[in-house]
């Protein structure tokens, strides 16, 4: 028989939801296994075999199960959800010479596999549930990658190029950029956070 906390996951079916109750276990707890199996579900692919966090401890001893939350109904006002690792710059645009073009000047353009990405990042962030919203916002980004040493910056742009239309209508709304790295080599991935500003807000900090 399934526990309690078993049951309440198979039951949600934002996957925003799933992302922001994950949080709330601490790292390499079994809820991690359960929850990302659902994701997988919801985004219609194969459950992945479970893996150990690698921010967990070598015991690979978790702390209690937390109780679990209430989760209401999805807000466009903050979105959180999980997109593929990203391409770096110089993989994302690609420089076109002039023989190729009746136009003598070089250019750049998006890149083949620039495109697919693009293309997979925004199927994959409308299955889960993000909407466009209009005014400034609030980006957060947090890169999984599967091992040391590889740059955040230069992956910025193309995440931020990709929720263009998906999560906010125009890239020029994005007033705030939080980038972060983290380490985990079985599942390399980009989580997100879209959070709308608030003006009011906003105007006395900067006062």
């Amino acid at each position: 028989m399934k526990p309690a906390a078993h049951k309440v996951v198979a039951e949600i079916d934002n996957i925003s939801h799933l992302l922001e109750l994950r949080r709330l276990y601490a790292p390499g707890h079994e809820m991690h296994a359960v929850i990302d199996a659902r994701i997988d579900e919801l985004c219609g692919k194969a459950p992945r075999r479970p893996t150990i966090d690698p921010r967990a401890t070598k015991s690979g001893a978790a702390g209690p199960t937390p109780p679990m939350p209430e989760i209401g109904a999805h807000r466009a006002r903050e979105q959180t959800f999980r997109l593929p690792l990203p391409p770096t710059v110089n993989q994302y645009w690609r420089h076109v010479s002039p023989g190729k073009r009746r136009d003598p000047r070089r250019v750049v353009v998006k890149s083949a596999h620039g495109r697919r990405f693009t293309k997979a990042a925004r199927e994959m962030a409308r299955r889960q549930g993000v909407v466009p919203v209009e005014g400034e916002v609030e980006v957060r980004l947090v890169f999984y990658f599967n091992r040391r040493g590889c740059d955040t910056d230069n992956r910025i742009k193309p995440a931020l190029d990709s929720l263009e239309g998906v999560a906010y209508k125009n890239d020029r709304q994005v007033a705030r950029i939080v980038a972060d790295r983290a380490l985990d080599p079985s599942n390399p991935r980009t989580e997100v956070t879209v959070r709308l500003m608030e003006q009011g807000a906003d105007s006395e900090k900067a006062a």
